[in-house]
């Protein structure tokens, strides 16, 4: 907030004698203010590090800083000038500026740093590899306390004047805002992680888990091809594999429709195989109803109940491995885990390739039970002992965050996983959406390579409907050569296998309930939607689909003309859980 007073002194010579007042306190404000949060970085990075005595010291010396600008500029004075147009909103922000960080400072960091101090990892962690839950249950306060505390801040900065407020002050604002936002999402995620974890460990009953282990080098809905799946035990929070398999040995054939799964889904996705195969169990996008799937064919296939499914890909296992050892090949090959994802996009199918491309799935009994060690290695690591537990949490919250772990539970005690948005659910039908998905259509696995975009526009809030577009475009980034033959593996319509660089996707755009379209075009040429188009309706959103062809290092760019209705709430945008990130532009108010 430095030089934020200097900026207020030309409106606040209007105001007579308060002004000297308000600049001679303004300035040491000031001062304080920027000391502060001097120290406040320094406490973030001794957090981070793990170095709480130090964080705490920051934090105290911050305080004192943040408490006496408060002071500085909570007086009668203060008060009464910020009640004065055009210069009040720019004392009035300062004011509140100060009251804010103060609360941070003073209030939220410190409880925050009671639930890190209490949330050591190494303390957490029994010798035996199990979570003291006990201990647990008494960080759990402090952490949610915090993070309730901070959301409060973060309401109080969103009413903050927006007009008549100097541009250095709105950057001031602005700055702090986002700092805000920052530590109230690690906060919430913190406080839905000790609030749901004690279920998760199976605190109050054991519960079953299916880990779905998806390869998103070929694309599926929530992610990526279920390569293998693992099942997961959880006791008194302890946690124990009890069975792992591959694709190959995972037991096909059709189970019925479970309770929860709607007749349009089983009608879309039945045709794709989802109540059929392990490999396209998960077509869809909404993993809520996939668990309900998967859980039915554990129910029949098994005779054993499952309490929740979690999908986790290449980039999950990668981020739960950082820092750790790395895992090893059955060749006693190490494998890092900054090599894991490219290794189990590409370099599995090079390893076991064939002399001839005529055998283009290589040796694949080899290669899975190469997979299948992969997997005992990393289950080791998250359920057994002497693991790096910090580097453990570390890499879980990661792959939590970024969307590349995900879990879904009809199970009443884990319903914070639907409320914190980590169910892999699709968006909510009361808010503006923009969401492309896209699915394998070869049987390769160029999806490692596809670039992707979407850009949603919409018109103002005026009105009850308004014109929106959603633009998507989708690039095959493969080389053109040195590709094993598995990767490039194309099955036309007539079941033949050919090798090919030029990857093809179905791509499904879901967009705002109630939506309609006006029209559509294909990198520039326009679509009959009758008959180039898909249309249906899925979880209350309507969606349109098409099967593209990728070339390589060809944008296609799918456009729909859409009118919606106005919903208020910011618009979603949801990211698939694929090898390359999803790039994202919007220009929509928030009604």
């Amino acid at each position: 907030m430095r030089d934020l007073v200097l900026a207020l002194l030309p409106l606040l010579l209007a105001v007579g004698a308060s002004a000297a007042w308000i600049a001679v306190r303004g300035l040491e404000a000031q001062d304080r203010l920027g000391a502060a949060r001097t120290q406040l970085t320094a406490a973030r990075q001794a957090a981070g590090d793990r170095q709480v005595p130090e964080a705490r010291a920051a934090v105290l010396a911050a305080a004192r800083d943040t408490s006496r600008a408060r002071a500085l500029t909570g007086d009668l004075v203060w008060r009464l000038v910020g009640s004065v147009p055009y210069a009040g909103a720019n004392v009035e922000t300062v004011r509140r500026l100060a009251a804010d960080a103060d609360v941070l400072a003073s209030e939220v960091l410190p409880r925050a740093l009671d639930g890190i101090d209490g949330a050591d990892p190494v303390r957490l962690r029994r010798p035996d590899g199990s979570v003291d839950l006990a201990l647990l249950a008494d960080v759990t306060p402090p952490i949610v306390d915090s993070a309730a505390r901070v959301r409060a801040v973060r309401a109080d900065l969103a009413t903050l004047p927006s007009s008549f407020v100097l541009a250095r002050i709105a950057s001031a604002r602005d700055e702090l805002e986002e700092q805000v936002v920052e530590l109230s999402t690690t906060l919430d995620a913190a406080s839905t992680a000790v609030r749901i974890a004690p279920a998760l460990l199976g605190g109050d009953r054991p519960r079953r888990f299916v880990v779905l282990l998806q390869q998103n080098a070929e694309s599926r809905g929530t992610g990526g091809l279920p390569g293998g799946y693992a099942v997961v035990e959880a006791a008194a929070g302890r946690l124990r594999v009890v069975e792992t398999a591959s694709n190959a040995d995972a037991p096909n054939g059709p189970v019925a429709v479970p309770k929860g799964v709607s007749d349009a889904y089983r009608v879309r996705y039945g045709r794709l195989g989802a109540f059929d195969s392990w490999v396209n169990v998960n077509v869809s996008p909404d993993l809520p109803t996939v668990a309900r799937v998967v859980a039915q064919r554990f129910a029949v296939q098994r005779q054993a109940p499952v309490d929740g499914v979690v999908a986790l890909d290449a980039q999950g296992l990668a981020a739960i491995l950082t820092g750790s050892d790395p895992v090893t090949l059955p060749d006693g090959t190490p494998l890092p885990a900054d090599r894991l994802v490219d290794y189990l996009g590409i370099g599995q199918y090079a390893d076991f390739a064939t002399a001839t491309d005529q055998d283009v799935t290589g040796n694949n009994a080899a290669r899975k039970d190469a997979l299948s060690l992969i997997g005992a290695q990393t289950a080791a690591r998250l359920t057994g002992a002497g693991s790096n537990g910090e580097a453990l949490l570390r890499g879980l919250i990661e792959a939590v965050r970024s969307g590349h772990l995900r879990m879904a539970s009809d199970d009443p005690a884990l319903a914070l996983l639907a409320a914190s948005g980590v169910d892999g659910a699709l968006p909510s039908t009361s808010r503006p959406v923009a969401y492309p998905v896209i699915f394998n259509s070869t049987g390769g696995k160029l999806d490692q390579f596809v670039d992707r975009s979407v850009r949603y526009v919409a018109d103002s809030c005026d009105g009850d409907t308004r014109r929106s577009r959603i633009e998507v475009t989708l690039t095959n980034q493969a080389p053109a050569q040195g590709l094993p033959p598995y990767v490039t593996t194309r099955i036309g319509a007539d079941r033949s296998i050919t090798s090919s660089t030029e990857d093809a996707v179905t791509l499904n755009v879901y967009a705002t309930a109630g939506a309609e379209l006006r029209s559509a075009t294909l990198d520039g040429t326009a679509l009959d939607p009758d008959t180039e188009l898909t249309r249906f309706v899925e979880g209350g959103l309507p969606a349109w689909a098409t099967r593209l062809d990728l070339p390589r290092q060809k944008a296609r760019t799918l456009v729909l003309e859409l009118v919606e209705p106005v919903l208020a709430g910011a618009p979603q945008v949801p990211e698939q859980p694929l090898a390359r990130p999803l790039a994202v532009e919007m220009s929509a108010p928030v009604c």
